[in-house]
């Protein structure tokens, strides 16, 4: 399992990246205190960047604006987990003996530790790690051997946790991570939540 992998963004390395540019990037912070970004023309993707939470980054949704479903526990677990509605006795059993639900759980409201947990890996922020890590960006925002700006992947960070998500490191790291996605013709944008 890889806990954290680090990616600077590495001039040369990017499509289109140069010191010129990057000197572009951190007057603009400077001058007006958030990052210039460049939306593409035609949009199929918002990576949203909640800058309140260390740059956590979400596809097509604020990373922390989740909502729990409003289904039954059941058409949860039929949906989401892959089970089988029950039919008979020995199937509402299996729930209670691999989930701990009684028969009369499965019609009411999902706990918000099962939906929450499955959030940590199925929700906005692991459908950015996953559409950022199919960039395959290496190691890579560097001029001349020096490093501006990077993305932290995420993946069960710590011990019990399942978090698997993206964080840019800075303001910085959001320009370029949009100049690039528009190099690369990813018709996503990059919004600041």
């Amino acid at each position: 399992m890889e806990l954290i992998t680090r990616r600077h963004f590495l001039i040369g390395a990017l499509t289109g990246l140069t010191l010129p540019l990057v000197d572009r990037f951190v007057k603009y912070i400077e001058e007006f205190g958030e990052p210039l970004l460049k939306l593409p023309q035609k949009v199929e993707n918002t990576l949203y960047i909640n800058k309140g939470q260390d740059f956590m980054i979400g596809l097509n949704m604020d990373p922390l604006s989740v909502e729990p479903p409003k289904c039954s526990l059941i058409d949860y677990l039929v949906t989401v987990r892959g089970e089988v509605a029950p039919k008979c006795a020995a199937d509402y059993e299996y729930f209670e003996m691999e989930y701990g639900y009684e028969a009369t759980d499965l019609d009411g409201a999902v706990p918000d530790d099962l939906w929450l947990g499955d959030n940590a890996r199925n929700g906005p922020s692991a459908e950015a790690y996953h559409f950022l890590k199919s960039f395959k960006l290496g190691s890579a925002f560097d001029v001349d051997d020096e490093s501006y700006g990077g993305l932290s992947f995420y993946d069960g960070p710590c011990i019990g946790s399942d978090f698997l998500g993206v964080h840019a490191d800075d303001e910085l790291s959001i320009s370029l991570l949009q100049n690039e996605l528009n190099s690369r013709d990813a018709n996503t944008a990059i919004k600041i939540v």
